[in-house]
């Protein structure tokens, strides 16, 4: 017998069962994953429909460029401080009615900056300084924007409503998880 050949009759029943537990743990784990990817991918293209309708107004960008911080490293890594450019972000000004208000986002279906990380749609444009939904090209201070209001609560505001690529990511990614797991499972299980 080879050395990588694994001789399953030699490992300790607690160990297998151990092991057949630990997949099933992941493929659950995955599958939730999955199921929450398709439904965010889903709401978002909901989302977007829905602000499509919206009033638009006109804007002018306040700032736009790339949040500046500081990462303070514990003490398993180094001590102190260090300074970084973190994500893009944009704000903008608009009135509705007497009201002037400020708006952040991009994109209607944009999560908040501490929103949640998990999501396919936060490993995308975390470079990149926002774009201008007319040109393409970077956002400049003091451009003059058309704003898309939720007439509702004016408050919830973007410059575009279009359906980004990533929520077609989110909604292909969880499918195309579920059914990598379904056919994982269908080839364990021959009798179905």
């Amino acid at each position: 017998m080879e050395s990588d050949d694994l001789d399953v009759g030699t490992l300790r029943p607690s160990t297998l069962r151990f092991w057949r537990h630990a997949a099933l743990l992941a493929r659950i784990a995955l599958g939730v994953l999955a199921v929450l990817w398709i439904g965010l991918g889903i709401a978002d293209i909901i989302r977007s429909r829905q602000a499509a309708r919206w009033p638009v107004t006109t804007g002018r960008i306040e700032w736009a460029g790339h949040a500046r911080g500081m990462i303070f490293l514990n003490r398993y890594s180094r001590p102190g401080a260090v300074p970084y450019n973190g994500v893009p972000q944009l704000k903008y000004r608009y009135v509705v009615g007497r009201d002037t208000l400020y708006g952040w986002r991009e994109n209607v279906t944009q999560p908040p900056l501490d929103g949640f990380r998990v999501r396919p749609r936060a490993w995308f444009g975390e470079v990149l300084l926002p774009r201008d939904p007319r040109t393409g090209g970077n956002i400049e201070r003091g451009a003059v924007m058309s704003v898309h209001f939720n007439p509702d609560d004016p408050v919830d505001s973007a410059l575009s409503v279009d359906i980004v690529f990533a929520s077609w990511v989110e909604l292909v990614g969880g499918l195309a998880l579920l059914v990598v797991l379904a056919r994982g499972m269908s080839a364990r299980n021959p009798n179905t």
